[in-house]
């Protein structure tokens, strides 16, 4: 279940119709799990670096164990910054991303279960 969360001080009217769609859309290409597990969320608020408030955007990408190797990160963070980029119109120096890994027994589900424990039912 990968949570993209993506924090900006773009107006929300600069925001495209359809971005959470197609944000979700990279984020499940990226990572190969299938777009409804894909979590979006849009956060606006101020963002001061370097001196400016110019257009920010910050991405944190948390996934269970899917930042373990250097060379797919870097595939990952070239992909979606170029999205982000692309879509709200902020340049590339401009947008930082994070990725984090995540145990499945740290993942809260429905009925006091744990997303390790659907993970370990479903072999």
């Amino acid at each position: 279940m990968p949570v993209f969360q993506l924090v900006t001080n773009v107006p929300r009217e600069n925001i495209p119709d359809g971005f959470t769609e197609r944000a979700a859309d990279i984020v499940a290409e990226q990572l190969g799990t299938p777009r409804k597990a894909a979590v979006v969320m849009i956060r606006h608020q101020s963002i001061f670096r370097d001196g400016s408030d110019a257009s920010r955007i910050v991405i944190r990408l948390a996934c269970v164990d899917a930042f373990n190797d250097h060379v797919k990160n870097r595939t990952y963070s070239k992909a979606i910054i170029d999205f982000a980029s692309k879509e709200l119109g902020v340049p590339h120096d401009r947008i930082v991303m994070t990725m984090e890994n995540q145990s499945p027994w740290e993942i809260g589900i429905p009925g006091g279960r744990l997303l390790g424990d659907r993970m370990r039912d479903a072999k």
